[in-house]
């Protein structure tokens, strides 16, 4: 079945994850098809980008995940993954 909503990733942040271990590339995976199941879901923290659009900041284990929905196409955009600060 189809995610209400595809997930896209910026290219950084598609090289990090390409970068990472089996088992956190599957983690981070698992995440962005819940994301894409459920679009609305809000982060732990958000910060406005350039333009003022909210972006919204998910810590995940070792990992902060920066992404926003563009809601008029049915989309979310991931802009980046790294290292959460600890």
């Amino acid at each position: 079945m189809p995610l209400p909503y595809s997930v896209h990733l910026r290219q950084e942040a598609f090289e990090f994850l390409q970068d990472r271990r089996k088992k956190d590339r599957e983690e981070l995976l698992s995440f962005f098809r819940q994301l894409g199941g459920n679009p609305f879901m809000t982060g732990d923290f958000q910060d406005p980008d350039d333009s003022g659009r909210p972006i919204e900041g998910v810590v995940l284990g070792y990992f902060a995940i920066y992404y926003w929905a563009d809601h008029s196409a049915s989309e979310l955009r991931v802009i980046a993954i790294r290292l959460a600060d600890r």
